[in-house]
């Protein structure tokens, strides 16, 4: 057919079809461009129509883009005709050719469809080219483009699944992370790379059913067989009808926090030293238990452990050695004990042992055992070789236990009493201990104390001390008092031996100089009228360093006359740490300040140390004075011991005189001072000093 000459004819039925179409003839001309052309387009026919000009260059294309293209087979001018488009061959039907193409506004993306026209001879003549509007096409075929280029350098790993596993598309970051290649992968089930127990994808499985989606970790294998985890999220793709199509899933390589998080998960649990549980684990799975303590056929132990002679060990050889033996004292309990009991080191030297589901009997075999190992245990270091010890306090978990603060009291009482008969050996907690009753008692004592300091409810009898000689000034002692919540007094004997045993005395001596320099310090007339005030001192204080520290700087801050304090140390404590006590003597007396010993006689060994202890002052315990109307040996020895004090240019004072009697004998036996009720009886110190400022 004669394009050329059959223009009209055709301008008929190509009107009547409606759509965008034009005609170009065999030297790429366009001969007929009909008005839906001009409508989509924005080109009117008037410069496409005879205008000599390629019909491409109405469009302003950099770059074709082929879409695709159908030819008949047996075509040999395709190249010719169509030189910017590739062929493919698929159909009967003609030359078929689709491309994008852009309107000279830019503002709209046409895709062509080109039908080649043939002569009788099966010869082109031209081509009838159809467009359309595939501008949102073109935008979606863009947006494909960038999703593609996302997933394909995004930093997670994608996977597109079949819901049965079966992997129909990976990308890159998959491949890298598990090692594979893609043809590995694809077609493979996904169990290939997972690691984790099959139950856990069958619950996988149930929320994606139920919910479509599922976030987690996942323990994986890569291609080598080395394991890592992934923190994955898997979503469902369904279709119009509800049913799952594609499984989408994201995962990230988490390994790396994952072990660091299993890192500090156990080091929160455990000792850093000794690889045992530590205290606060300790506590979490103690208090576990308590909470199931009641349920039936299930009872508990709890072995507290003291280790004996530790501390020689590390004074002895220093911190290095005592680690190591804190180390070897682990691997033996982990020795002795089941695998499934919590061993945990709870203090510098104490370790606890959570027996759970264990019987009393067993529990007791089993700490027998740790004594029994260590006692044949020797700890070798750098030539040395120490023999260690266990005190162990063991406590059966009852309904009657409340909280994990009175389990640890209960066990830390019966470790408490294993020392006290004698170490390294066993005491089982009993409700009717009367040792152990006695014990709480004192510990009831120590929040007692630490809350009268707190609170300032100490105060300070004085008791006077007279002399027996005419140029002699009184003085008086200082005697610590704690008022109850009532207001009323307390003894120092109640309260006293749990403040020693549980060493506290020396914050209650830090109270009392306080209270005696600040009463006495501003009170002029009172220190005129005295010769001294005397202040005990414990002995846990008279070894404590920084208490000597206190007490020098008592002295050089305020404005209290050394001369006018006495301080009385006990004979037993001066002889245990004779040394220390000398110490403290020298550095004091530089002040002006004196010293007494308190208890004198009570050890009946005392007079060799008498020479060597700078003192001024001995105070003649009281079992030699009360009898000593009754009993001439009592006062040959307080006679005694008036006769060495003053070769020794020492003053003597006599406690407990209760009657004009006593004080007669004493006067007559050349003592100095005397002290008791028969004296005069404590009184409050505070109001005694305002009644002198009268």
């Amino acid at each position: 057919m004669d394009i050329e000459n059959n223009t009209h004819n055709h301008l008929v039925w190509l009107d009547s079809i409606g759509s965008a179409t034009f005609v170009i003839n065999t030297d790429h001309m366009v001969i007929y461009w009909n008005e839906a052309c001009e409508v989509m387009t924005g080109v009117t026919a008037n410069r496409v129509i005879d205008t000599n000009q390629h019909w491409r260059g109405f469009y302003n294309n950099e770059r074709p883009c082929l879409a695709d293209m159908v030819l008949d087979d047996g075509w040999e001018e395709k190249a010719e005709l169509y030189e910017y488009i590739e062929v493919a061959k698929t159909s009967k039907r003609g030359l078929i050719a689709r491309n994008w193409c852009q309107t000279p506004a830019g503002n709209k993306f046409l895709i062509f469809e080109a039908n080649a026209i043939y002569d009788k001879n099966k010869k082109i003549t031209g081509v009838i080219e159809t467009l359309s509007d595939a501008t949102h096409l073109k935008n979606l075929e863009e947006k494909l483009q960038v999703f593609s280029r996302a997933i394909a350098n995004s930093s997670s790993s994608i996977v597109i699944q079949k819901m049965d596993g079966t992997i129909e598309f990976v990308n890159p970051k998959f491949l890298s992370t598990t090692g594979y290649t893609y043809d590995e992968l694809i077609g493979e089930n996904i169990s290939l790379v997972r690691a984790d127990d099959s139950f856990k994808y069958i619950e996988i499985h149930k929320d994606l059913v139920a919910s479509s989606e599922w976030k987690g970790e996942l323990l994986c294998k890569r291609k080598c067989g080395e394991l890592f985890w992934e923190r994955s999220s898997l979503s469902t793709v369904l279709d119009d009808s509800g049913n799952i199509l594609h499984v989408v899933g994201v995962h990230e390589d988490v390994t790396e926090q994952h072990e660091l998080s299993e890192k500090n998960s156990y080091e929160a649990a455990h000792d850093q030293l000794t690889g045992l549980f530590n205290r606060r684990e300790f506590e979490r799975r103690t208090e576990l238990l308590l909470i199931n303590k009641c349920e039936a056929s299930r009872s508990h132990s709890l072995c507290f452990i003291d280790l004996d002679q530790f501390k020689v060990v590390n004074d002895t050889c220093g911190h290095a050695a005592g680690d190591e033996l804190l180390k070897q004292i682990s691997r033996m309990f982990n020795e002795k004990v089941r695998k499934n009991d919590s061993i945990a080191r709870v203090g510098g030297d104490e370790f606890t042992i959570l027996m759970e589901n264990c019987e009393l009997e067993h529990s007791t075999r089993v700490a027998e055992s740790l004594i029994t190992a260590a006692q044949n245990f020797r700890f070798a270091w750098e030539g040395n070789s120490f023999k260690i010890g266990f005190s162990v306090g063991l406590v059966e978990f009852t309904n009657e236990l409340e909280s994990l603060t009175e389990l640890l009291r209960q066990a830390d009482s019966a470790c408490y009493m294993a020392k006290e008969l004698g170490r390294n050996r066993l005491h089982v907690y009993t409700q009717d201990d009367k040792e152990l009753m006695k014990r709480h008692g004192e510990i009831q004592w120590v929040t007692k104390i630490q809350n009268a300091l707190d609170n300032n409810d100490f105060y300070l009898d004085a008791q006077l001390i007279k002399p027996l000689r005419d140029n002699n000034k009184d003085h008086y002692e200082l005697l610590i008092r704690m008022k109850d919540e009532g207001g009323n007094s307390i003894a120092p004997g109640a309260f006293l031996p749990s403040a020693e045993r549980y060493s506290l005395i020396t914050n209650i001596d830090r109270w009392v100089v306080n209270e005696a320099f600040e009463l006495v310090g501003k009170n002029e007339l009172f220190q005129q009228g005295i010769e001294f005030i005397s202040i005990n001192l414990s002995g846990q204080s008279l070894v404590n360093e920084e208490f000597h520290e206190f007490l020098v700087s008592k002295f050089e801050e305020s404005k209290m006359p050394g001369e006018k304090i006495c301080f009385e140390i006990t004979e037993t404590s001066a002889i245990t740490h004779i040394d220390k006590a000398r110490a403290l003597i020298f550095s004091l007396k530089k002040y002006g300040c004196t010293f007494a010993l308190d208890d004198f006689g009570s050890g009946l060994s005392s007079f060799s140390y008498l020479k060597n202890l700078p003192v001024d002052f001995l105070k003649i315990d009281g079992i030699f004075i009360r009898d000593i109307v009754d009993d001439p040996i009592d006062y040959e020895l307080v006679k005694s011991i008036n006769e060495v004090a003053h070769i020794l240019n020492m003053k003597t004072i006599a406690e407990y005189v209760e009657n004009d009697e006593i004080k007669s004998l004493l006067e007559s036996a050349g003592i100095d001072y005397v002290q008791g009720f028969g004296i005069g009886k404590p009184v409050d110190f505070e109001q005694m000093l305002e009644h002198k400022e009268e």
